[in-house]
């Protein structure tokens, strides 16, 4: 067998690196026009009522002053790190070497932003952070996390809908961002409740945007593999942050109209020539800049349900 000649075959359908599905901010309000900016500012006019004057009685009517306020969020530059490709691999491999790479550092650079995005919503008043208060337990998966945690119940998704509805939030469009740990507990909840009635359509069913998976409490549900994490004290972990043993993994409920991002094309950078010093190859990288933030200062319109 050692002096035999053996034939190889090698596909050039290569496999592809994996990343999670980024469309649950799609749709949502955007700051596109402001791309060449590094920050966005957004008026903000919620605060008070117009006051109302009954049968007045005397002309002219007395007026008041009031001063708004603003908001304002970062667009970050967001750059993968450069990638020589040498000649000799472009010429060796069996696909096409360069597509392989450009596609791993887009889409990189893309679920960076997204991940930038959701913590850019998730919110940090204590009282639009829920807690999971269901008895069984399950293993911890927030990155870096030990232990059990508490699964979400019935109760969990409807503290977040009465939160919303307290808050005037239009039913229409209401969006629940989980990870997947937290559809095994949507998806026990939905085997409970029959369908066909004009209640459950509303809560349960009817038509879904595109990218959401299902519909719960009036929230169309929408699966990211990986959501923003939560310290113990109910701080949300910045994106690339060190996780803690004792995190949560949360949910992030949001309504389009009351969240908002920034996002560019991203910006492809290759040599235009073969260098010498990558081997007679052509390195790339791939940039775009974005960002999110809740629309409004306090925070209404957007929630988050945390393990516990």
């Amino acid at each position: 067998m050692a002096n035999e000649a053996l034939k190889v075959l090698i596909t050039s359908d290569v496999q592809k690196a994996l990343f999670p599905d980024n469309s649950f901010y799609n749709g949502c309000q955007t700051d596109a026009a402001g791309i060449d900016a590094e920050t966005v500012t957004i008026p903000q006019d919620e605060t008070g009522t117009a006051p109302v004057l009954v049968n007045p009685t005397k002309l002219p009517l007395e007026t008041f002053m009031e001063e708004d306020t603003k908001k304002v969020y970062n667009a970050d530059f967001l750059i993968t790190q450069p990638q020589p490709i040498s000649w000799n691999n472009k010429l060796l491999t069996s696909y096409d070497k360069r597509a392989a790479k450009l596609y791993k550092h887009t889409n990189s650079l893309l679920t960076s932003l997204a991940d930038r995005i959701m913590y850019g919503w998730a919110p940090t008043v204590a009282g639009n952070i829920k807690s999971a208060t269901g008895v069984a337990t399950r293993a911890a998966t927030a990155p870096g996390a030990t232990g059990t945690r508490k699964i979400t119940i019935e109760q969990d998704y409807i503290n977040l809908m009465t939160l919303f509805n307290g808050w005037n939030i239009p039913v229409d469009g209401r969006r629940l961002a989980i990870p997947p740990q937290f559809l095994e507990d949507v998806l026990a909840i939905k085997k409970t409740y029959g369908s066909g009635t004009d209640s459950n359509n509303a809560l349960f069913a009817g038509p879904l945007s595109p990218g959401a998976i299902t519909k719960i409490f009036t929230f169309e549900v929408f699966l990211r593999s990986r959501t923003t994490a939560f310290s113990n004290g109910g701080v949300k972990r910045p994106v690339g942050s060190a996780g803690a043993t004792t995190d949560f993994i949360g949910a992030v409920a949001y309504h389009p109209q009351f969240v908002r991002y920034i996002k560019g094309a991203p910006a492809v950078f290759m040599d235009a020539y073969e260098r010498p010093e990558y081997a007679g190859g052509q390195g790339l990288n791939v940039a775009i800049r974005g960002g999110g933030t809740q629309s409004r200062n306090s925070q209404i319109g957007v929630a988050a349900l945390i393990e516990a």
